[in-house]
C-alpha cells in the first residue's frame, strides 16, 4: 500500500514538472516572438522553444494513446523508454507489428 502512495505521489510530481516545462517553453516561445524583428538569433531560440512545445504535446498524446489502446493502467516509471521495455518485454509479436506498421506507412 505505501509503495503505491509513493509511486502516485512521483506521478503526481513528474506531471508538474512536465506542465511547468511546457509553460515555460511556452513563455520563452512568445517573449522570443515578441523580440525577434530586433535580432536574427531570436529566431533560433523560437524555433528551439516551438519545437519543444510540439514535442510535448505530441509526446503527451501519443502516451495517451497507448494508455487507452493497450489499455495500461499504471504507470511503473514516468519514462518513456523504461514503459517500452516494461509493456513491450515478452511481447515480441507485438512489438515486430507496430514496428512494421510504422515502417510501411512512412516508407511503403
Amino acid at each position: 500500500m505505501h509503495e503505491d502512495a509513493t509511486k502516485r505521489a512521483e506521478l503526481v510530481q513528474m506531471k508538474f514538472v512536465a506542465a511547468a516545462l511546457l509553460g515555460v517553453v511556452t513563455v520563452i516561445y512568445v517573449v522570443a516572438t515578441m523580440f525577434e524583428e530586433q535580432n536574427i538569433w531570436i529566431g533560433f531560440i523560437r524555433a528551439t522553444a516551438e519545437a519543444a512545445m510540439v514535442g510535448a504535446i505530441a509526446d503527451w498524446f501519443a502516451v495517451t494513446a497507448l494508455f487507452r489502446h493497450f489499455g495500461v493502467a499504471v504507470i511503473t516509471r514516468v519514462t518513456s523508454f523504461h514503459f517500452f521495455i516494461h509493456y513491450f518485454t515478452g511481447k515480441s509479436g507485438l512489438f515486430i507489428a507496430v514496428c512494421q506498421s510504422v515502417s510501411d506507412n512512412l516508407f511503403g
